[in-house]
């Protein structure tokens, strides 16, 4: 009896492909058989050895003992493998980002995600067990029909941090000025905006700061290109657009940084805030869906953003006052030690009641 993981797309440094691989290590303690599934076209040729193309899915899986978990995030090809399954069905809900926030910059994006959230309208009623990556994204659920969802909150292996940091990155790191981090793709709901006002006022106030940008613009370019427009305008000296980083770079930034600056207004888990934890960076981030939640009473919460001036205050507060900065990261490092002491495999037991698996 295995347990089986459908995902819409499989590359490196996804979140959802990460939960997925650390699942797929405790199913197969129980079945050896236990496979990941993705449509060929978004596969990513450096997981196939972890990753099986949704093609083979016929040959492996045994509707009459296997259980299936779908990881619903957009619209997708592998959705029909679930529908036609026959044995027991799981459904893990990640989120699906409005349309509405790419309607103008991406308008192919905002289709997709259109097309992904009819499709999780019209799977409601069809899984045994109903899990959500946060009490928001169940929530979300709930309101659509699909009754009661529990919550697995969102797996991040964290081994890969421990990759050293690129020397190269850490020049940034020079003591001149502190470093602002935020990391995510560059889609609308992150509220880039939001942070370059932030910088550009604190380079008005002439507090030494540099704000450093880190993830893929990838079928945004159009939205980059007004970000950039932006901060020229504005005259920003110091905000540098990094673009997506392998994983030893991207720890080289967590390691540089000085705090991590969060104005995303939609947010289902935001695996960024816990990575920042690890590398004990205080956060300062904008009240908005599962961000709260995520951080479960450390970092700091923004409630209202229309000033940056005020943000920015709060910015330079934090890296003048030694006890406050000290009381923020004493926090996140015991909200990060509750998260790193899950015990995943009693979790999914839990979860899975008396599934086959």
């Amino acid at each position: 009896m295995a347990v089986h993981q459908l995902v819409a797309g499989a590359r490196l440094g996804d979140a959802i492909t990460n939960e997925a691989l650390a699942l797929a290590r405790i199913f197969r303690e129980w079945s050896p058989q236990a496979s990941i599934f993705c449509p060929s076209k978004t596969l990513d040729p450096k997981l196939h050895a972890k990753v099986m193309p949704a093609e083979t899915f016929d040959q492996i899986a045994d509707p009459a003992k296997d259980t299936i978990i779908l990881h619903l995030s957009i619209g997708s090809s592998i959705h029909e493998l679930y529908r036609n399954w026959s044995g027991a069905r799981v459904i893990l809900y990640h989120n699906i980002t409005p349309p509405g926030w790419f309607s103008a910059v991406a308008p192919a994006t905002a289709q997709l995600l259109r097309s992904g959230l009819e499709e999780v309208r019209q799977l409601a009623g069809t899984a045994h067990r109903v899990w959500a990556d946060s009490r928001f994204n169940a929530n979300e659920l709930e309101a659509l029909g699909y009754g009661p969802v529990e919550v697995l909150p969102l797996v991040i292996p964290l081994d890969h941090l421990e990759l050293p940091p690129a020397p190269h990155i850490r020049a940034v790191a020079d003591g001149s000025r502190a470093n602002l981090l935020f990391v995510g793709r560059g889609a609308p709901n992150k509220r880039f905006e939001d942070l370059i006002r932030i910088q550009a006022a604190l380079e008005r106030m002439e507090f030494p700061t540099r704000l450093l940008l880190v993830g893929s613009f990838g079928g945004t370019e159009l939205y980059a290109s007004l970000l950039q427009g932006m901060a020229k305008e504005l005259g920003l000296r110091h905000c540098h657009f990094e673009g997506p980083r392998p994983q030893a770079e991207l720890n080289a930034y967590y390691t540089a940084a000085d705090l991590f600056l969060c104005m995303s207004e939609h947010e289902g888990f935001c695996a960024p805030l816990i990575e920042a934890m690890v590398f004990d960076l205080p956060i300062v981030a904008f009240d908005a869906c599962a961000v709260p939640e995520t951080l479960a009473g450390s970092g700091v919460l923004v409630k209202e953003k229309d000033n940056p001036w005020l943000i920015a205050e709060m910015i330079r507060e934090l890296q003048e006052n030694p006890t406050l900065n000290q009381a923020v990261r004493d926090r996140q490092r015991r909200r990060l030690s509750e998260y790193q002491k899950r015990d995943l495999t009693a979790e999914l037991n839990a979860l899975l009641g008396d599934l086959p698996h």
